[in-house]
């Protein structure tokens, strides 16, 4: 298959996802739900529907809280539950947190950064500061719904990219920090 054709289908394929889950959200689903069922439909992640009742109480930043977006949290969810650690206890007691460190959580801080980069934070209640006083509000609801749009899509991409191609992404802010402090510079480029 030529390269523009695949680059099409990938184009396709986010724009899917993406209308998967502002139809979800329009029809009622809270941001978590809207993104994790998206990706279910659109078969980018292996997970019976009923998943879904997994990603309730992520909504409004974890139970209403304005923690954690949850569609943020569901991109994470959908990325582990394709590329994470299966059985912890097949890897060595003494190697399982540098291996997790290592490997796994490079998708998982890329995927967060970049949530970031195009939001300007992370947490629900700054996400949606703007409507605090009016939770209800037509407004809030496109905010989210442009927001509930763009993650499905970065979960997507994220979903795309193969466990070794996940575990060769650089580190972002904040595991930069911990892969000098805790597991030493050199020790992550050491373990495969």
């Amino acid at each position: 298959m030529k390269r523009d054709v695949l680059i099409t289908k990938e184009k396709d394929q986010q724009q899917l996802v993406k209308d998967y889950a502002e139809e979800f959200f329009k029809s009622g689903f809270n941001c978590a739900e809207s993104v994790l069922a998206a990706l279910i439909k659109a078969g980018a992640v292996n997970m019976p529907p009923e998943m879904v009742a997994a990603a309730t109480g992520f909504g409004g930043g974890l139970g209403l809280t304005g923690n954690t977006c949850g569609a943020l949290a569901m991109a994470i969810l959908a990325n582990s539950v394709q590329y994470g650690r299966p059985d912890p206890t097949q890897i060595p007691v003494a190697s399982r947190h540098t291996e997790v460190s290592a490997k796994h959580y490079r998708r998982y801080n890329n995927i967060v950064n970049e949530f970031i980069r195009q939001n300007g934070c992370a947490t629900c209640k700054e996400l949606t500061a703007a409507y605090a006083d009016n939770w209800g509000s037509p407004e809030r609801r496109d905010h989210c719904l442009k927001i509930i749009g763009t993650t499905v899509q970065l979960a997507y991409k994220y979903l795309q990219l193969s466990r070794e191609e996940g575990y060769q992404l650089p580190y972002g802010k904040n595991l930069k920090k911990l892969q000098e402090k805790v597991l030493g510079v050199n020790a992550l480029y050491t373990i495969h």
